[in-house]
């Protein structure tokens, strides 16, 4: 039988390990910024650049490309780095890419490269953070089903709040997408440095 008190210990251990929760952030971050580009980016896209939206449906491969190439790149590197390594590196990709397009923003120069080529670097360095973050987190977890729990109910409901968050900053300025894509690699460095 299942006993609510040693489920609730059992969580509240997880939560409580600093390595653990920093990595479950991590993973949070990765997913948010998928969350935050996937969902504003088409806003910018179709109303500022005025694309048509099945145009840009088929232009946001570009950014997927970037999670396939990441993945194999982070198959290469798990076999021969360290956890803390590929999230450096993965972190690298995601400050490059948020800063690209943020300066790309605030000097005016928006359009679907400046939207989709920082998009692609975001995305690669995802795809070898996601992975990184959450076997990193479950090597820390002290029950890897109550970590694993913990890490997917963060990420899902985390993205959820972020891009909630960015849509209503949307409303009043475009600089909230690459903004929140930069701050949160800024979060993520600092949690990564806290890791490490």
């Amino acid at each position: 039988p299942i006993s609510p008190r040693s489920l609730i210990t059992s969580y509240w251990t997880e939560l409580l390990s600093a390595r653990f929760m920093a990595l479950a952030l991590l993973m949070t971050i990765a997913s948010g910024s998928m969350f935050i580009f996937n969902g504003i980016s088409s806003l910018i896209a179709i109303s500022m650049l005025h694309v048509a939206p099945d145009s840009y449906g088929e232009l946001t491969l570009i950014s997927s490309a970037g999670l396939f190439f990441g993945a194999l790149v982070s198959s290469r590197l798990a076999t021969s780095k360290t956890v803390a390594t590929n999230l450096t590196y993965a972190l690298t990709c995601i400050f490059t890419g948020s800063l690209l397009m943020l300066i790309a923003f605030v000097a005016h120069f928006i359009n679907l490269y400046t939207l989709l080529v920082p998009a692609f670097i975001i995305f690669f360095g995802t795809a070898i953070m996601i992975p990184n973050a959450s076997m990193g987190a479950l090597q820390q977890a002290h029950k890897p089903a109550i970590g694993a729990s913990i890490v997917n109910a963060m990420a899902l409901i985390g993205s959820s709040f972020l891009l909630r968050g960015v849509a209503h900053m949307y409303t009043h300025t475009a600089l909230a997408l690459p903004g929140a894509l930069f701050i949160l690699s800024i979060i993520a460095a600092a949690l990564l440095l806290g890791f490490v």
